[in-house]
């Protein structure tokens, strides 16, 4: 009998059958879904409505109405291309990478306001104790568990006030102001992991305290600024 290391994870052929006919069948669990969604992207409404679970003549005409075509011809039936729901549909399909590099850049513009505002909070209040640190972690707390819908009209009045309605600005703004609290305190617990030693060895060399949050603090804190962002 062997009693080298590993000698438990030796397996018959027919274990290791059942482990590859057990790994494909949990593979297909998961991809089919997927697969199926990609297949009925490519089908034609006469054939999802039979239930055919793979396209017979594989239609593209979801993903290339996606892309602008500017020698496109006239279709055959004019009246039936000209309907209003095929000419929304058309429209919608056209302006959704616009607006998919719109959503891209106001998130991107979120995630750096997120990260600079919550930084200099949570350092602040990881690092330098007074009597108002733990009021405003409770006061970012409780702005968490107010509903968003609560918000709305509030935050659209001073939006319009700041004259920042239909602007990419407000948005992110909007955005900021219900990541924030978050960020702060998922920052500030990480921030505190961090031993002393290295601020002081950078006050020592002469670094104040916003140089010594940049060119010692945040390289040391970057898994968790990823993490926030």
């Amino acid at each position: 009998v062997s009693t080298g290391y590993g000698a438990g994870m030796s397996r018959t052929p027919l274990q290791r059958l059942g482990l590859a006919v057990g790994l494909c069948l949990a593979l297909a669990y998961l991809l089919g879904p997927f697969l199926w969604l990609v297949g009925a992207s490519l089908s034609s409404e006469k054939e999802l409505a039979r239930g055919n679970l793979a396209p017979t003549r594989p239609q593209p005409d979801a993903y290339t109405a996606y892309w602008p075509n500017p020698r496109a011809v006239e279709p055959p039936d004019p009246e039936a291309a000209r309907s209003i729901e095929l000419v929304m549909g058309l429209e919608t399909a056209q302006s959704f990478l616009p607006a998919l590099g719109n959503s891209l850049g106001i998130a991107l513009a979120t995630a750096v306001a997120n990260l600079v505002l919550a930084s200099l909070a949570a350092y602040a209040l990881a690092r330098i104790p007074t009597a108002l640190n733990m009021p405003l972690l409770l006061f970012f707390l409780v702005s968490r568990s107010i509903p968003a819908v609560a918000l709305m009209i509030p935050l659209y009045l001073l939006i319009r006030q700041l004259g920042l309605l239909d602007t990419a600005l407000g948005v992110v703004l909007a955005h900021t102001t219900f990541t924030l609290p978050f960020s702060v305190w998922l920052l500030k617990g990480y921030f505190q992991t961090v031993p002393v030693d290295l601020e002081r060895a950078a006050r020592v060399d002469g670094c104040g305290r916003l140089r010594t949050l940049w060119r010692v603090f945040l390289p040391v804190t970057l898994p968790g600024l990823v993490a926030a962002g």
